[in-house]
């Protein structure tokens, strides 16, 4: 019985060891194998890679334009009746970002009568959701107009206007 249990014991362990080999050797070529994957990705060697790179670089000048006109929206427009500089706030609704926007501000007399407009481009980046501020003239700001939110001279109050923000087009990526 003692030399059965022996065999045994002899023929368990002899298992375990064959079992044992097996598995680093497998580990072994899986581990070596990615390696060598890792290594040969990590240098760039061949023209291709190259070309894929410049390839990248052109994707991210390739801009594309849109037209919705809710994709950007005014959020905030400040003129004081001092400054030569108006304070505008637009949001990109967008789930892109947004590099320029080109636009018309509409201004009117507080009976909204229109009183003159503005086409711009402006070269700006807006992440996806988030609001950014820009400057542009204020609305006839050598004869002292104020938006009517701002603060008006205080000696002709009736110098006051109000705007109308219209995005044309817009370049994202």
């Amino acid at each position: 019985m003692e030399d059965e249990l022996r065999e045994h014991r002899h023929g368990s362990g002899l298992k375990f060891i064959i079992g044992l080999l097996i598995g680093l050797a497998i580990g072994y070529f899986i581990g070596i194998n990615g390696y060598i994957r890792v290594e040969k990705d990590a240098q760039p060697t061949t023209q291709e890679e190259e070309w894929t790179d410049e390839e990248e670089e052109e994707e991210e000048d390739a801009d594309l334009t849109g037209n919705d006109p809710n994709a950007v929206t005014l959020v905030s427009y400040s003129h004081d009746w001092i400054d030569r500089k108006a304070q505008i706030s637009v949001k990109n609704n967008t789930k892109s970002t947004i590099t320029s926007i080109s636009g018309r501000m509409i201004y009117y007399n507080m009976n909204g009568t229109m009183l003159d407009y503005r086409d711009f481009h402006m070269p700006i980046i807006i992440a996806p959701g988030m609001a950014k501020r820009f400057e542009l003239d204020g609305y006839n700001h050598e004869e002292d107009y104020a938006y009517y939110k701002s603060e008006a001279v205080p000696t002709d109050k009736n110098k006051k206007y109000k705007v109308k923000f219209e995005v044309y087009t817009y370049t994202y990526y």
